[in-house]
């Protein structure tokens, strides 16, 4: 984040400024979310990753034409609900590598739980050893996102059948039903 970004709205008439105001925060979001998601903008998205409120940040992060690597830069967000963005986003589920995505299931159970979401969507990590690291978590809530994951396989769900907790092998027993 930088403070020394300045977001501004600005009205010219005939080459001369007659406005010029500061943007808030939520004036901001409001503008990257409206703005088209054209390459033109790809300025304005980049700026936004840098503003200091989250709500502009994951503004941004759904935005296709910011660069991947701004994209890759706020998985390490402080806020979990940009970071929540950016794990969802497929352009990032097909570049994380196994390694970040450990380091990610380990710092926070939320996290994980949004990796087990979609194990199969993470292309560069086998899914079956991410279903192996998930499955060890000591939260068991994410043993439930598994369970309960539209891309989990079969076989990973099979074996949460065997699960101590109740809640973990009824979800598994209902996903095999599905």
């Amino acid at each position: 984040m930088s403070a020394e970004i300045e977001f501004k709205l600005v009205i010219k008439e005939n080459g001369q400024e007659v406005y010029s105001s500061e943007i808030g925060y939520r004036q901001l979001s409001n503008i990257v979310s409206y703005a088209n998601d054209v390459p033109s903008n790809k300025t304005l998205f980049v700026s936004a990753t840098r503003h200091p409120a989250s709500e502009v940040r994951i503004e941004a992060a759904q935005k296709d034409q910011l660069p991947l690597e701004h994209l890759q830069r706020l998985i390490d967000d402080p806020s979990f609900d940009v970071r929540k963005v950016v794990i969802a986003r497929d352009r990032f589920k097909r570049v994380v590598s196994a390694e970040k995505l450990k380091q990610l299931i380990a710092s926070d159970p939320a996290m994980a739980c949004e990796v087990a979401k979609d194990v199969s969507g993470f292309t560069e990590v086998d899914p079956s050893e991410l279903c192996a690291i998930l499955a060890q978590h000591s939260d068991p809530s994410v043993s439930l996102e598994l369970a309960e994951g539209y891309n989990t396989p079969r076989n990973v769900v099979k074996a949460l059948l065997e699960h101590a907790d109740p809640s973990i092998a009824t979800a598994a027993e209902d996903k095999l039903k599905e």
